[in-house]
């Protein structure tokens, strides 16, 4: 597992953990970005039983997700599961230094078995609890010396969960299920935009840039230095305006250069 997480760790991505087969697995911290996040995610035994244990992609980085119950299906974070099928069998465990608990072998309708951990406190799945009843469980997937165990957080039984029409609808739920998840989950980055405005410029610094491109005539009188947004200073590069200000205030112009940009003059207006 160490050698693999150092193999591909997307240098430059930090949000991408491992890269394992084309697959990006992403941090931890995003995994409330995941469409599995918070969800109930319906699923066969054999797809349950494919699942991988977080803590063989993050190591010890996925050690509180682990806790909490996550497990990695595809590169999908899957924390709470529901399956449906039949009990074969069951057994009360008791001991001294622990609250009693059933073992529930539960086979679905593929023919897959799964071993359930059941509080004996559940009284909904006391009534339930009979050999050949059809049950729907809710739970986590954990792991622990190389075993899996499915702790069930809620039970449901209903007899028309054994009929040929619940088996159908719930074989075309998890089929549907399989191929969402078959397709591995992108994360898209969110992109920055500045909000930054454009800079006040000094009006001498767009002289020298104006300089280049037409001759500016300015008021010999007029030396104080003012401050113009770059928005304001276009404005008088717009002839149309030059040309009737010229018109309504009697402004001086250079006529020797056609291309000068009009000043006012420090006539008052009539």
């Amino acid at each position: 597992m160490e050698h693999e997480l150092r193999a591909d760790t997307a240098p430059g991505e930090s949000h991408i953990a491992l890269r394992k087969g084309g697959v990006c697995y992403y941090s931890p911290s995003l995994f409330h970005m995941a469409p599995t996040h918070e969800r109930i995610v319906p699923l066969t035994i054999r797809d349950l039983l494919k699942s991988k244990c977080l803590l063989e992609f993050y190591g010890v980085t996925g050690l509180k997700k682990h806790a909490e119950g996550y497990i990695m299906v595809g590169n999908y974070p899957v924390q709470l599961v529901k399956i449906r099928g039949t009990v074969l069998l069951y057994h009360m465990m008791e001991y001294s230094s622990r609250p009693p608990f059933y073992l529930i072998s539960l086979e679905d309708y593929l023919g897959r078995k799964l071993m359930l951990t059941v509080k004996a406190n559940c009284s909904l799945f006391k009534l339930a609890l009979q050999e050949g009843n059809a049950l729907e469980v809710v739970g986590k997937l954990t792991f622990y010396s190389n075993a899996t165990t499915f702790l069930v957080d809620h039970v449901t039984s209903h007899r028309s969960f054994q009929t040929l029409e619940a088996e159908l609808d719930w074989l075309q739920t998890v089929f549907a299920a399989r191929k969402f998840l078959e397709k591995p989950w992108k994360y898209e980055a969110p992109q920055l935009i500045s909000t930054i405005g454009a800079p006040k410029v000094l009006l001498a610094d767009q002289r020298k840039s104006a300089e280049k491109q037409f001759i500016l005539i300015s008021d010999e009188d007029t030396d104080d230095e003012e401050y113009y947004t770059s928005h304001e200073i276009a404005a008088v590069d717009d002839s149309l305006w030059v040309e009737t200000a010229r018109k309504k205030r009697g402004e001086r112009r250079n006529v020797e250069d056609p291309g000068v940009v009009w000043v006012l003059s420090d006539e008052e207006e009539p």
